[in-house]
C-alpha cells in the first residue's frame, strides 16, 4: 500500500484510489489490482468452454451409441450363425445405428449449447447491472 496525498494523480489504470481515515487530512491509501477481464472477453471466454463442452460431449455420445449399436450386432450375429446358420449383415445394423447416434449426440450437443448461451446471456446482463450500479457509487462518492 501506497499512500498519496490529495492532488497527486495516478498514470497506472490498474490501481485504485480509496479514502482512509481523517478526510480533513485528505490521505488516499492506493491499492494495487490485478488487471481484470473485461466483461466481453470473459463472456467470450465462458461461450468458448461451453462450445468445447458441446463438442466433447457429441462425441462421447456417438461413439457410445455405435459402440453399444456394435457390440448389440455381435451378439446377435453370433446367435445367428449358431442357431440358423445364416449370417447377419454388418451393414443392416449399423446404418441406422449411425442415424440414431447422429440424433442423439446432436440433441445433447443442441442441449448444452442452449443452456451455456442462455446461461452467458443472463450472466452478462446481471454483471452489466452490477457494474452500473458500482459506478453510479463511485460518481457519488467522488463528488462528495
Amino acid at each position: 500500500m501506497l499512500r498519496v496525498l490529495r492532488g497527486s494523480r495516478c498514470d497506472n489504470h490498474f490501481m485504485r484510489m480509496e479514502r482512509r481515515g481523517d478526510t480533513a487530512r485528505s490521505e488516499f491509501v492506493v491499492n494495487h489490482l490485478r488487471p481484470q477481464r473485461s466483461l466481453r472477453s470473459r463472456l467470450g471466454v465462458a461461450l468458448a468452454l461451453w462450445i468445447v463442452l458441446a463438442l466433447v460431449v457429441w462425441n462421447v455420445v456417438f461413439d457410445r451409441v455405435l459402440v453399444v449399436a456394435g457390440r448389440q450386432y455381435v451378439y446377435a450375429a453370433t446367435r445367428s450363425a449358431r442357431d440358423s446358420g445364416q449370417y447377419l449383415r454388418v451393414d443392416d445394423w449399423m446404418r441406422p445405428a449411425e442415424r440414431r447416434a447422429l440424433w442423439m449426440a446432436s440433441g445433447a450437443a443442441v442441449l448444452i449449447l442452449t443452456i451455456g448461451v442462455v446461461g452467458c446471456a443472463f450472466a452478462g446482463r446481471r454483471s452489466r447491472g452490477r457494474l452500473k450500479s458500482q459506478v453510479s457509487g463511485l460518481e457519488s462518492e467522488v463528488s462528495s
